[in-house]
């Protein structure tokens, strides 16, 4: 028997492949077939870069920043095995043992993927969106050859046709974070097509091998490649090659990819911790009751959505229906006739069948709603299971168009299946123009989704990316009004809060976000840092020592920070120390000079600017007091009285170069750039061997720059990189300035 059942009058199939050692050459047909397949697929790919070319304009949204931007495995490339040892979140939450953030997401190749990408087009997301554009187009023509190979090259164009447009697609192309889609599909659709080359050729090692491989790939991608042996063996089921199954071949066919299922799960039971560890963090585990009547209920919603591609949304925020619904039995009608149809349709159409077995065994994965984070029913998940209803819808048309014999009954059909793709294109075009950046996303996403907590923190994250504070603390208020358990929410108000300088305020949120998640880094870090803007150092020395024990990868550079809070605690309590002698004692010179020291150096300028003041109102031909006072004044924030008072210190003592470059320095801060340069050359003139003669240059350079001089900013720029060549600012302007020709 062949490798099809039968020819079905409204399908039409491709006939049985030759093997390839009995080809001698290519007949007429054969050519005819390949022009038509060339052009098909020309079409196909055109089509499908054409309609996702706008999505080339869009920014990085959403978890693009955190998974890519924020995410140190892709941005240091270092340590990329720590891909395969945890989950997609690792990178936020650093250890197995912390529940912040951790997921059931294994996906290897995500961060390795992203890794490459980056260092390859760094942070412009054109070329990131481009990537996402050709791995769908990529999709779109693996998927032609196979259901060309399994049906007809005329069924293969409709499926592929019926899978470009659907707008359920526009989210996983336009979305740089939803790559996972992409590479599992297609990955699956390679191991499909090398699995059924395998079953058509004399040598069929080297095509199984490849589809092993794929099949991997497909699996360290995403979490719907864990059913694909089912689809195989339903794949076998559909297609046998003899009437009665030789059940050892097929043991030997389908024992590989037992073996890389083995593998995977390995790898994701050790990484994660067991197969599906984490529960989402947002609703109690279901029961079994309850999961009989949620699993229907959001399985009939994905064939809706479907069916009738309209209210899209990224993230819907619906209750999770686990009581007895409409929802619920439209499911389970539709559960039996699925299983009806893949039954019925085996003998005369297996590419049907088929196509329904691929639609429920890649769905299944998503309907784990124990499993799947807080926003359980998305549209990406139906990117990899459309490739079955593409393949049912494009049949259907197919054989309804067969048996329409009426011209104008003919073109009807016609008018409402181009009515039908407009309508696709225009949904399409739509959605990838919402993508184009975190506000447009999230506003249209709230006005859907006005009660999720999840859509309020982020469209806060929106505003404050915005620099529309005000905005970004309301809405991410209003997250916490609707779940207070919303640690990243904890963090962003303590952040916005910080910035308005509200210390006092950012600090209960911060300590909230520790409590829910005491081993998480960050809120620990961001309070440190808190503590830090209030000159509170023991508090911020005590949280930078904790940081450590948290981290141990960055333990070093914490303790470090928590020595240098320590330090800033004895200067501030020397200072205040000294501050009590001065006041006893007014005309304590020594004093006043020990206390503008302090001052200085835990950064309090103005207070240093005040003690050096009344210092030289004792000794007023004291240049160095003068050099002080007049630096302390420039970092207050006052470059105009700094200069007054170095002035000052330079007649006093014409030869102290440290005290030039101060006045140097601040009249450059003042926008006196020529008078600043008078002074750096001056400098050179009275020792051109100075010690900080690069530093010297470098101001000659930026001085230049600033007043438009390109020329001379470049040789100032290359004479000190010439004396000092890791000064990395010299070296950026450089290029910057070697740009603008």
């Amino acid at each position: 028997m062949s490798r099809k059942r039968k020819n079905s009058p409204k399908i039409s199939q491709s006939p049985p492949v030759a093997p390839r050692s009995s080809v001698t050459s290519a007949s007429p047909a054969q050519r005819s077939c390949s022009r038509t397949r060339f052009l098909h697929l020309s079409i196909l790919i055109l089509l499908s870069l054409a309609l996702y070319a706008p999505t080339l304009r869009n920014d990085f949204v959403t978890d693009d920043k955190l998974q890519i931007l924020q995410n140190s495995l892709v941005l240091e490339a270092k340590n990329l095995g720590q891909a395969f040892t945890g989950d997609v979140w690792s990178f936020a939450h650093k250890s197995k043992e912390n529940a912040a953030y951790g997921s059931n997401y294994y996906r290897p190749l995500q961060p390795l993927v992203y890794t490459a990408e980056y260092h390859i087009f760094g942070r412009n997301p054109l070329p990131w969106h481009l990537f996402n554009v050709l791995l769908n187009a990529a999709v779109v023509a693996v998927l032609y050859l196979l259901v060309a190979s399994l049906a007809s090259p005329t069924l293969a164009l409709w499926t592929s046709l019926f899978f470009a447009l659907h707008p359920m697609h526009s989210e996983p192309v336009a979305w740089i974070a939803a790559l996972p889609e992409l590479q599992c599909g297609l990955f699956l659709l390679l191991a499909m097509l090398f699995y059924d080359r395998a079953r058509s050729t004399q040598t069929p090692l080297p095509p199984l091998v490849l589809s092993v491989l794929f099949f991997l790939a497909a699996l360290f991608s995403k979490e719907p490649a864990i059913l694909f042996p089912a689809i195989l063996l339903g794949y076998e089921f559909l297609y046998p090659r003899n009437r009665i199954p030789v059940l050892r071949s097929l043991a030997s066919r389908l024992a590989p990819f037992l073996v890389a299922l083995l593998v995977y799960l390995s790898a994701r039971s050790y990484a994660l911790g067991g197969f599906s560890p984490h529960s989402s963090i947002d609703r109690p585990r279901l029961s079994l009751m309850q999961l009989l009547f949620a699993i229907p209920a959001v399985f009939a919603r994905y064939v809706g959505k479907l069916l009738v591609p309209i209210h899209m949304n990224y993230f819907y925020a619906f209750p999770m229906p686990y009581t007895f619904t409409v929802w619920a039995l439209v499911g389970f009608i539709l559960g039996l006739l699925l299983v009806a149809a893949i039954l019925y349709f085996r003998s005369a159409q297996p590419a049907v069948s088929f196509a329904l077995c691929w639609f429920a065994f890649t769905l299944a994965p998503a309907l784990s709603l124990n499993s799947v984070a807080a926003n359980f029913f998305t549209e990406r998940y139906l990117y990899i299971p459309s490739v079955g209803f593409s393949i049912l819808a494009a049949a259907l048309t197919l054989a309804i168009y067969s048996e329409v014999r009426s011209a104008p009954l003919r073109f009807a059909l016609g008018a409402a299946l181009a009515a039908v793709f407009v309508c696709y294109v225009v949904q399409t075009e739509r959605r990838i123009a919402i993508f184009h950046d975190n506000y447009s996303l999230l506003s249209e996403t709230v006005l859907r989704s006005p009660n999720s907590y999840i859509v309020q923190g982020q469209l806060a994250s929106a505003y404050y990316d915005r620099g529309d504070l005000d905005h970004a603390l309301e809405h991410v208020l209003l997250a916490l009004q609707f779940n207070p358990a919303y640690e990243l929410g904890q963090i962003n108000a303590a952040w916005y809060l910080t910035d308005k300088r509200d210390y006092d305020a950012a600090i209960p949120h911060l300590k909230e976000a520790i409590r829910l998640y005491p081993d998480y880094l960050i809120p620990w870090v961001n309070l440190a840092k808190v503590y830090t803007l209030q000159q509170n150092w023991q508090l911020a020395r005590a949280t930078y020592q904790h940081a450590a024990t948290l981290d141990p990868g960055q333990s070093t550079y914490f303790l470090q920070l928590a020595s240098l809070a320590a330090a800033n605690e004895k200067a501030a309590s020397a200072s205040a120390a000294l501050q009590s002698i001065q006041n006893t004692d007014p005309r304590d010179f020594a004093a006043l000079v020990r206390l503008g020291d302090a001052a200085s150096q835990v950064g309090q300028w103005q207070r240093a600017a005040q003690a050096f003041a009344r210092a030289s109102a004792l000794r007023p031909a004291n240049p160095t007091i003068l050099d002080k006072w007049g630096v302390s004044l420039q970092y207050a924030g006052d470059p105009a009285r700094a200069v007054e008072v170095l002035q000052r210190a330079v007649q006093l003592q014409p030869d102290a170069l440290y005290v030039r470059q101060a006045l140097a320095n601040a009249l450059a801060g003042s926008n006196r750039f020529a008078e600043s340069s008078d002074q750096l050359r001056k400098i050179l003139q009275l020792n051109p061997a100075w010690e900080s003669a690069d530093q010297v240059h470098l101001g000659l350079a930026v001085n230049a720059e600033k007043s438009g001089d390109r020329t001379t900013a470049i040789q100032e720029y290359q004479r000190a990189l010439a004396l000092n060549p890791t000064l990395d600012f010299a070296t950026r302007r450089l290029v910057a300035l070697a740009a603008q020709k």
